[in-house]
């Protein structure tokens, strides 16, 4: 796919993208705001270096080799632990589970910096601020406690062996003055040894962390552009219904001859057809349009009997039929619409032709060609009405005329009937009358009729109605059509305003005049 095909999916279906853009952050938003309200307040505690053991004792210090980012992190592991948790809570007094309070809170340290940051989420704002404090002001406890201990064990050794000696006699040794020289140093280095951190800032009041509508919402919104691209995709490649006349051209590699309009509610209701009732409408002039491509089309194969079908029912064939005719005879074609649609008859509607005499009364000797065929007005007067059925053409002087044969009745064996050789030869002999025969037939993968009648016209004109007609059934069209003896001429594509059509209303000047013309035209 090229950009533009992905632009086009896009635009194709908007409606799904702009739905979810809309859906998921209003969804978002909504369960925010449903959240209960969340507050964090923070206290920071210094980590200190200083080594007064080693001070005193001229030693190297071993923490002036060590990492510090390192030694900040250890300290905030050590921070979050349950005893340290136990600690806050017993002084702040609040009656919670230590595992729960760490669940609600953070210590991180700072980049670059021997701070540590305590944290503490809570639904109570004073008690977040509470909380916050007391857990620094704990782990600064507790890292005393840790500080003191290799001390105090040191002395009650050092003790413990004075105690000994003293007991033994020993009293005046070398041995035991050494080890109150020693203890009086531990309990000075005791003494001094407070603690290596500092609470250096107490909690502030606690602020609102949760729910962030405003955030949710503009997450929403990415998830939603993300998330809608993703279903837009996923539903063009799920759905397969034909979209654009380009993809009928690329799989029937015919011509498309022209593209038409769905045709409005109110005349399909009627049976009207736009030809007659608006023609200078633009849904008008695309018949004409495709008028002029398809005697283009047929200029190398000089076809005069033309199966008009399509893949499906509902797809216009017949509708297209009734106003081809009109714009063809209109041009100064003699035209002649048959209705060879046995098993569901809908030409003779449009023209107000129900239970009229018909190709079947012909086939069985019931009735004349001249009896079936129906004249049918076809050129607008100066009101827009419909005039005379045989007005001569302005263009070559030719005689342009519409006529319609009804199915009549329905033969009880439709198959055998379009096959018969007694519709072979009317439809022979309205070649021969007639400039242009147009054949109304029954759907190409409904039933066999169509494919049956393709071995006596002359040529097949398609018609595809787009979002209706799917993938695999415009390939099924493809492989009929290639087994039929008749070529096929192009397609025309209805429904076109699934893909954008184009067109003007042309009124021509001073159409009173031209009126005029023709009935002078009429007088001579």
């Amino acid at each position: 796919m090229t950009l533009h095909d992905y632009v086009r999916v896009l635009r194709t279906r908007k409606w799904v993208l702009l739905t979810v853009l809309v859906l998921v952050p209003v969804t978002a938003v909504l369960l925010t705001l449903q959240e209960q309200k969340v507050y964090s307040s923070s206290a920071n505690v210094l980590l200190s270096r200083q080594d007064i053991a080693n001070t005193l004792s001229n030693a190297g210090s071993a923490s002036g080799v060590s990492d510090p980012e390192r030694q900040a992190k250890t300290q905030a592991d050590l921070a979050q632990t349950p005893a340290v948790a136990r600690r806050a809570l017993a002084s702040a007094h609040v009656d919670e589970a230590p595992l729960d309070f760490l669940a609600n809170s953070s210590v991180s340290a700072k980049s670059g910096e021997d701070i540590l940051v305590f944290g503490v989420n809570d639904h109570n704002p004073a008690r977040a601020q509470l909380l916050a404090t007391s857990y620094a002001r704990a782990y600064v406890g507790y890292r005393s406690t840790l500080d003191t201990l290799a001390l105090r064990r040191a002395r009650h050794e050092v003790e413990l062996k004075i105690r000994q000696l003293d007991k033994g006699g020993h009293a005046g040794s070398p041995l035991y003055n050494g080890l109150v020289s020693k203890d009086e140093q531990l309990k000075t280095l005791e003494a001094l040894q407070t603690s290596n951190a500092y609470v250096v800032r107490t909690a502030p009041p606690a602020h609102k962390v949760e729910p962030q509508p405003v955030r949710n919402g503009l997450l929403g919104l990415v998830l939603g552009v993300m998330f809608g691209i993703a279903l837009v995709f996923l539903w063009e490649r799920l759905d397969t219904r034909v979209r654009s006349s380009d993809e009928v051209n690329a799989v029937l590699d015919v011509p498309l001859l022209g593209r038409l309009v769905e045709p409005a509610r109110s005349l399909r209701a009627k049976d009207e057809l736009v030809t007659v009732v608006e023609p200078h409408s633009v849904a008008a002039e695309a018949f004409r349009i495709l008028a002029t491509n398809l005697e283009f089309a047929n200029l190398d194969h000089g076809a005069n009997s033309i199966m008009v079908t399509s893949a499906l029912a509902g797809e216009g064939k017949t509708t297209t039929v009734a106003n081809l005719g009109i714009a063809l005879a209109r041009a100064g074609r003699r035209v002649t619409l048959v209705d060879l649609d046995v098993r569901r008859p809908s030409l003779a509607a449009y023209f107000g032709l129900r239970d009229a005499v018909g190709l079947s009364h012909v086939a069985l000797g019931k009735a004349t060609l001249d009896e079936a065929l129906n004249a049918v007005p076809v050129f607008e007067s100066a009101n827009g009405n419909g005039a005379s059925a045989d007005l001569r053409g302005f263009d070559d002087g030719s005689w342009g005329s519409l006529s319609v044969m009804p199915v009549g009745a329905t033969p009880p064996n439709p198959a055998g009937f379009v096959n018969s050789r007694a519709v072979a030869a009317v439809l022979g002999e309205l070649s021969k009358q007639s400039d242009v025969v147009l054949i109304d037939t029954s759907p190409l993968l409904d039933v066999g009729d169509a494919i049956a009648l393709t071995a006596t016209i002359d040529a097949i004109l398609v018609v595809a109605r787009l979002k209706v007609l799917r993938r695999p059934q415009l390939k099924e069209v493809r492989r009929v059509l290639e087994t039929c003896p008749a070529p096929v001429l192009g397609f025309v594509a209805t429904n076109s305003q699934a893909e954008g059509s184009y067109g003007y209303s042309y009124r021509p000047y001073a159409r009173a005049s031209e009126a005029a013309a023709k009935e002078e035209v009429m007088s001579q």
